[in-house]
């Protein structure tokens, strides 16, 4: 192993944060609290959803290849998200957690 693996799973370790898999906002996959406890809050359905949409938009596109194509995919998967209401992303990204928790 590398030793920043070895350097975030001390880190892990150590248990000074909490973890906390969560909704933030639409705009932000993670956040660091220090006050009142130390915790880091992880955006799991912004990740998920944005995830699937990138591939989404890879299925939609397939003309798309290369740097430049990657590019493009992320700029489609950035204005298909930002047209999104917050409750059809938590919604869709619960979906998906659900299917993927039955295979």
């Amino acid at each position: 192993m590398t030793k920043e693996y070895d350097r975030i799973l001390d880190f892990i370790k150590e248990d000074d944060f909490e973890i906390i898999l969560c909704w933030i906002d639409k705009n932000t996959y993670g956040e660091i609290h220090y006050e009142p406890e130390q915790k880091i809050l992880i955006n799991i359905y912004l990740l998920v959803f944005d995830t699937f949409i990138h591939e989404y938009m890879h299925e939609k596109y397939p003309e798309l290849k290369g740097l430049k194509g990657e590019e493009k995919i992320n700029d489609k998967t950035r204005k298909f998200v930002s047209r999104m209401k917050v409750s059809e992303i938590k919604k869709l990204a619960k979906y998906l957690m659900a299917e993927y928790h039955k295979s």
